[in-house]
């Protein structure tokens, strides 16, 4: 389930509360250094997702489209990082990104590209269409995975987290006002800061936001 509660204040900035559910994955770092003379080759990782059989992709930054769904274990080329995200080819489909912690080497080993992260796509002139006060939409929300320790003590809840909606639609300063320990809330954090978000307007003109998310972590088995 996902809402959003708009409740503007008089410095523009948006305040609202968010809901979203169940695990997917995260990663840690650290890969051998790839063959920058062709296009990395990487795997899609469900192995911390609770059941789930495929991982959340977008199209594009400014629209979302975040309703593409791929199969675990596809072996996808790894075109470049995009802020926290991976712009990949899963076979001969077309680009998608998914978050950079859906991505493992053939090993199993966290996906590591070392080329600079580029910046994210300027959605200025596509926002400024639209009219009139504007709260944030969501656009791409991959979930949470789960720990060894929660899994195994059986652990469900909410993590409540604030954080800051930058005009680029990018999430900042993410903090933990209401955990469930074992390691979740650090899940919930990885998470959000892989969210996708268009940013509250004011005729066209995005504006920062405050928000609180509540992330949903819920055993499917």
């Amino acid at each position: 389930m996902r809402s959003l509660h708009p409740a503007w204040d008089c410095g523009m900035k948006w305040i609202g509360t968010l809901i979203v559910g169940v695990p997917l994955l995260s990663l840690a770092t650290g890969a051998p250094q790839p063959d920058q003379t062709q296009p990395q080759i990487g795997y899609l990782d469900c192995r911390s997702n609770n059941g789930s059989d495929s991982v959340l992709a977008f199209e594009d930054f400014c629209g979302g489209h975040a309703s593409t769904q791929l199969k675990c274990g596809s072996k996808v080329r790894v075109l470049k990082r995009v802020g926290p995200w991976l712009d990949i080819v899963p076979g001969n489909d077309k680009e998608h990104f998914v978050a950079g912690s859906s991505v493992a080497t053939a090993s199993g080993e966290p996906f590591v590209t070392h080329e600079p992260a580029e910046v994210v796509p300027d959605c200025g002139a596509e926002w400024s269409r639209i009219s009139g006060k504007q709260p944030p939409r969501i656009l791409f929300t991959p979930d949470p995975g789960y720990t060894k320790q929660a899994r195994e003590a059986h652990l469900q809840g909410i993590v409540l987290v604030s954080l800051v909606l930058g005009v680029d639609g990018q999430v900042h300063d993410v903090k933990v006002q209401k955990g469930l320990g074992r390691g979740l809330d650090e899940k919930a954090i990885e998470v959000v800061q892989e969210w996708r978000f268009r940013p509250a307007l004011e005729n066209g003109h995005p504006v920062s936001s405050k928000l609180n998310v509540e992330v949903s972590f819920r055993l499917l088995r």
